[in-house]
């Protein structure tokens, strides 16, 4: 196997002359379990190495295609098979994990594709790593891009160009393939190319009621169902959100940007918006600006007795931070980092 530049993660591979390309196998160390996808039948060399990493604890199938040496994973590490609910009866082994959409599994987050060759077709996204890995629902041709496989081979092209949307939304720094070459740094770019190059007018459109929701919560009443509108369109400057707020729910921290303007709008019910200066109960229409400064100190909770859903727009700004004022908080955005904001310190402080 070889190592990758993503850490944690290796390859082995077979050339194909009829293709005129690779295939590929991924194998991934985890704290909890180790992986493989879509593995190839592995020589002794690969056998050896992968022995000295810990062994397979499973083996992912991303379609019924991709079975390729799924047994004998099973049968040399007593590794367990996971692979699409849709999938998984067609699959010869036996499938001991049936993944759904948006399912956590070890570190990696399942995304469901729709129109591929098989209709059980799924990504797996890591966020730790920045990476997505594909079977061969885009192939890594010509080195260096990614393509849609022919449309011969597809359930249903347009649908297919549609779903891919879900991995870029996922911004991938690495786009791993199980057909081609894959891509290191820049995998969002790369998809974005990929899909505008079938010029599918849909792709810029998408209906709130298909915007993928993911569960948040936090401590007491921190909680929310929110999901990335402006990803999933493949916006670059603009980013955009919807949240459903439960009653007696919050949905995040006072808190004001320094370089990331915001823009409520209420979509449906009552939800209150909590700032320094007061509260104010808000309804279904009201636009609500945030400016960047404590003049733009906000909190959102939702204090009626039906669904409160909000769509929240603002600038992308990587030099952005975010002050939280009743927690005397500071996160700086470019690097994740959050501190204290008082007491504040002299510039030599320490040295």
């Amino acid at each position: 196997m070889q190592k990758t530049s993503v850490s944690d993660i290796w390859t082995w591979k077979r050339w194909q002359p009829d293709r005129s390309m690779d295939f590929n196998s991924w194998f991934v160390k985890g704290d909890g379990a180790n992986l493989v996808v879509d593995p190839l039948e592995p020589d002794s060399d690969d056998v050896k190495q992968i022995e000295e990493l810990g062994g397979v604890d499973w083996v992912v199938v991303t379609n019924r295609d991709h079975e390729r040496a799924a047994k004998t994973f099973v049968e040399r590490f007593d590794a367990k098979v996971a692979a699409s609910a849709l999938d998984a009866d067609e699959l010869s082994v036996i499938v001991t994990q049936r993944l759904g959409a948006d399912e956590a599994f070890h570190g990696w987050r399942v995304i469901e594709l729709e129109g591929f060759k098989t209709p059980g077709e799924i990504a797996l996204f890591s966020p730790a790593h920045r990476t997505a890995i594909l079977g061969d629902a885009l192939w890594g041709d010509p080195a260096g891009s990614l393509r849609f496989m022919p449309d011969a081979k597809l359930a249903d092209p347009r649908r297919a160009v549609l779903s891919m949307r879900r991995v870029r939304a996922a911004s991938p720094e690495n786009v791993l393939v199980g057909d081609g070459v894959s891509i290191y740094e820049c995998g969002r770019e790369a998809l974005g190319r990929c899909i505008d190059a079938r010029d599918v007018v849909e792709s810029l459109i998408v209906n709130l009621d298909d915007v993928p929701l993911h569960e948040r919560s936090g401590p007491g009443d921190y909680r929310c169902r929110d999901g990335e509108i402006g990803f999933l369109l493949g916006a670059e400057r603009l980013g955009s959100r919807i949240a459903h707020l439960e009653p007696g729910t919050t949905f995040c921290p006072m808190h004001w940007h320094t370089a990331e303007e915001e823009l409520f709008i209420v979509w449906a019910g009552e939800p209150t918006l909590q700032t320094p200066r007061g509260d104010v109960k808000l309804r279904r229409g009201d636009c609500v600006a945030f400016p960047c400064s404590e003049r733009g100190a906000h909190k959102i909770r939702n204090d009626g007795k039906t669904m409160a859903s909000i769509i929240m727009i603002a600038n992308n700004n990587s030099t952005d931070a975010c002050f939280y004022p009743q927690s005397n908080k500071v996160l700086v955005d470019p690097v994740g980092l959050i501190v204290r904001s008082e007491p504040a310190l002299s510039y030599y402080d320490g040295e």
